[in-house]
């Protein structure tokens, strides 16, 4: 798998090589650690500028200082990591790296962990987990400094709806070398409309309700059987509810999750621009790190 780790040298940074460490323990990973620095005068031409020399000397110097030991972090368990460095606006400088080594996988830090924070995210993990192509991993720090970035074994929340994105993102998943005591959850929603009708129509709305929720809970328990042939450590929840997003967040929150997966459905013009509502409303809301897969779209 080609991964590109997005660092500036901050905490967050720093947490998200942490995490790709741990994840990198079993797998055959070839990591490009990449830096973008905003160049003073951008978009304009600074390099016939007198002090330009010395700046970029000392920038480069700068950005090797945090990127080194992140290098050296992840070389012990990573088949390959190289350095790569540009200057100018940083999501497209990551998203255009990402597409020149044509990677599986975007990793980036989060903002904070706060409820505030995750609010906010900040605008280049935000921009990056819209934008990418390929798969994205927003890593988020624990609340508690010194707590370590996954547990052992790993817990993950898996949210699946039978579609093809939320299918290849288990199938990602299952790709990986995860120890064979990862705890894995899988959240099928089944979501509950609101009431826009009389009460005339409640009996067979709320008929329909358990129909459509059966089904969900039948296909989830297929998907879990298959998840278990890998990861025998699975359950499956099925709540009914009228918000996924906060459903999913909720369970991540409840379960105290180390990473939620979800799958990223879009196609279309508006797809490629917007993240949908439930991914993205988990990536604001949940506490912990956030897997979106874009595994069904690398063939398209």
């Amino acid at each position: 798998m080609k991964v590109l780790l997005a660092t500036d040298g901050s905490t967050n940074a720093v947490v998200a090589a942490k995490f790709l460490s741990q994840l990198a323990g079993k797998e055959k990973f070839d990591v490009t650690v990449f830096s973008v620095s905003f160049a003073p005068g951008y978009p304009h031409s600074s390099g016939v500028e007198p002090w330009y020399p010395e700046w970029s000397k000392r920038e480069t110097e700068r950005v090797a200082a945090f990127q080194e030991p992140i290098r050296a972090m992840l070389a012990d368990v990573c088949e390959t990591v190289s350095i790569g460095m540009s200057l100018g606006d940083p999501v497209p400088g990551i998203l255009d790296e990402a597409e020149r080594i044509g990677a599986d996988l975007i990793v980036v830090g989060a903002k904070g962990h706060t409820t505030l924070h995750r609010l906010l995210l900040g605008s280049t993990s935000d921009s990056v987990a819209t934008h990418a192509t390929c798969s994205v991993l927003v890593v988020r720090a624990n609340a508690k400094e010194d707590a370590p970035v996954m547990g052992v074994p790993p817990k993950l929340l898996i949210a699946y709806d039978g579609s093809d994105g939320s299918r290849e993102a288990v199938s990602e998943q299952l790709s990986l070398n995860w120890d064979s005591k990862t705890e894995v959850s899988l959240i099928s929603v089944a979501a509950q409309p609101y009431a826009y009708f009389d009460e005339s129509f409640s009996a067979i709305t709320a008929q329909l309700e358990i129909e459509v929720a059966e089904k969900i809970r039948l296909e989830g328990e297929r998907m879990s059987g298959e998840i278990a042939q890998t990861l025998p450590n699975v359950s499956l929840q099925v709540p009914r509810v009228h918000h996924i997003g906060d459903a999913i967040a909720t369970a991540a929150e409840t379960n105290h999750d180390d990473l939620v997966v979800v799958g990223d459905a879009g196609h279309s013009l508006i797809g490629e621009m917007l993240l949908g509502s439930t991914t993205k409303y988990v990536l604001r809301h949940a506490p912990c790190s956030v897997w979106i897969s874009r595994h069904h779209r690398r063939d398209e």
